[in-house]
């Protein structure tokens, strides 16, 4: 069981007050002076009772610090029930908490419980499946743009991600090509809109998270290394990669960089 604080990246313009979907089903987040709480507002997953406390933390600064409780299913001999655990969460401008929580394992449970965890002020929308052969044609397109990258042709490869987009719209690493090819001509403003647009498709994608945390790395070295603790979090386990990045050049010295490479939580 991995165990850390919550720590939980706030943009000051974002209101906390208000209603959010969760895993767990819809929760009422109330911001005062004595803290932040988030109570179970209607039917969940867990059969928490409406108004049971599932989140108790302090909002400090930019940062919020706290435990979640969620829930455990019964599964032969993994017992079933309410279990509280720390996460790592961020927030964007556009009102979406996202991260990864860890929550202890009972006897004869295996893997985390909950792995990824993505709260908004606004239920996501579905894409509309495509047709398998629209897949294929997608699948065909995103390898040829792939090739594009590594020759340096970063606007033909986008037009071709995006057309892939628009076959499959389903497919989050479509997005992810589209923000890699305007990251390469240094345009981190698109990169980061396609990599959020990636997220909503794929919120435990590690790979995703690895590309944010490089675009934030000339832009707030905090917020960096938060999203690369959310990459590795999510699977990204490639520390030699990472290490080698030339994207990292300007923190490969920083105690807390070298932390993470060993696989340590932020301080």
């Amino acid at each position: 069981m991995l165990l850390f604080a919550l720590t939980l990246v706030v943009a000051q313009s974002v209101s906390l007050n208000g209603t959010w979907q969760s895993p767990i089903g819809p929760l009422t987040v109330r911001e005062t002076n004595d803290g932040v709480t988030a109570t179970v507002a209607g039917k969940n997953v867990c059969g928490f009772a409406r108004g049971e406390v599932v989140f108790s933390g302090a909002r400090l600064d930019d940062s919020l610090m706290g435990t979640l409780t969620s829930c455990r299913k019964k599964s032969g001999s993994c017992s079933g029930g309410a279990v509280v655990g720390d996460a790592v969460l961020l927030v964007d401008d556009r009102g979406h908490l996202q991260g990864t929580v860890h929550l202890p394992l009972g006897p004869g449970c295996r893997g985390p419980i909950e792995k990824t965890l993505r709260l908004s002020k606004t239920a996501a929308k579905k894409p509309k499946k495509a047709s398998t052969q629209k897949k294929r044609e997608a699948v065909a397109l995103l390898l040829e743009a792939h090739a594009l990258l590594d020759r340096g042709q970063f606007e033909d490869a986008r037009q071709k991600c995006q057309t892939a987009s628009t076959l499959d719209p389903t497919r989050a690493d479509a997005h992810t090509c589209i923000g890699v090819s305007y990251f390469r001509r240094d345009r981190r403003d698109e990169a980061l809109a396609e990599y959020s647009k990636a997220l909503e498709l794929a919120p435990d994608d590690g790979v995703v998270y690895y590309n944010i945390a490089c675009a934030y790395v000339l832009i707030n070295e905090k917020v960096a290394l938060e999203y690369l603790q959310l990459a590795l979090l999510n699977g990204f386990l490639r520390p030699d990669m990472i290490d080698a990045d030339n994207d990292w050049k300007t923190l490969k010295s920083d105690a807390r960089f070298q932390a993470l490479l060993r696989g340590e939580p932020l301080p």
